[in-house]
């Protein structure tokens, strides 16, 4: 019995006999799934571990990339996938299930999930001359609801056009929190000789300023929300 309690170990503490699962990748020497690998398991250690959390996100990415809009669609492209992943991460134990997919994205620090999606993004953005970055935040479609009090999902994303890609994203309560969001999302990325646009909330100092720091230009638009800035603006053309 005193055997058996010291395997045991305290309630809610994993036992020392218990070691974190270790899993083979064959891409490990990909950028990619270096990224990937970098993101910390949130998971206790446990005899039952067969899924990888590198294996976890590769085919959840993949998927997303291929057109995978929910968690089903994501375990039949992963399944139909399944050689091809196999040559970059651990797939010996197959595809998870669907509750395997939620449970484990549940667990994931959504700012940790962020930073390394937009490191992701970096590896499949081609740079180009004056690339056109818009910053723009929207409400999620079917995240609201009224009745329960929900004001719904609001998100500040940069779009990259000439990549048509999304390059970050943060999550924030209600629109008028955009003003600090797009520069602390800019900050973020890498601007360098990009052209910066955004609505006419977003004509702000801080907005301008965070783009001659990341040595961008911008294009902002100036309406009724700047009444100084715009008289001063239609001033400046009557006299041309």
């Amino acid at each position: 019995k005193a055997q058996e309690a010291l395997m045991a170990g305290k309630k809610g503490r994993v036992p020392a006999h218990i070691k974190k699962k270790q899993f083979s990748h064959p891409g490990i020497d990909y950028q990619f799934i270096t990224i990937l690998e970098s993101i910390e398991d949130p998971r206790q250690p446990s005899i039952f571990f067969s899924y990888s959390l590198t294996s976890v996100l590769f085919m959840t990415i993949v998927s997303m990339i291929c057109g995978a809009t929910d968690w089903p669609k994501v375990v039949v492209m992963s399944e139909g996938m399944k050689e091809w992943l196999a040559q970059y991460v651990d797939m010996t134990s197959g595809v998870p299930c669907e509750r395997t997919f939620k449970d484990l994205f549940n667990l994931i620090c959504p700012e940790a999930m962020e930073k390394i999606l937009r490191e992701v993004m970096s590896l499949i953005r081609e740079k180009v001359v004056q690339e056109v970055i818009g910053f723009d935040g929207q409400t999620e479609r079917g995240t609201a609801d009224k009745k329960a009090g929900i004001s719904g999902i609001h998100l500040v994303h940069a779009w990259s056009s000439d990549n048509e890609i999304c390059l970050g994203q943060l999550k924030i309560d209600d629109k008028s929190n955009e003003i600090t969001a797009v520069p602390k999302l800019m900050e973020s990325l890498d601007l360098k000789g990009a052209i910066i646009t955004a609505d006419a909330m977003n004509t702000q100092k801080v907005t301008a300023d965070q783009a001659i720091k990341g040595e961008a230009d911008y294009i902002l638009p100036v309406k009724r929300n700047q009444p100084g800035l715009l008289e001063e603006r239609q001033f400046n053309i009557s006299a041309l």
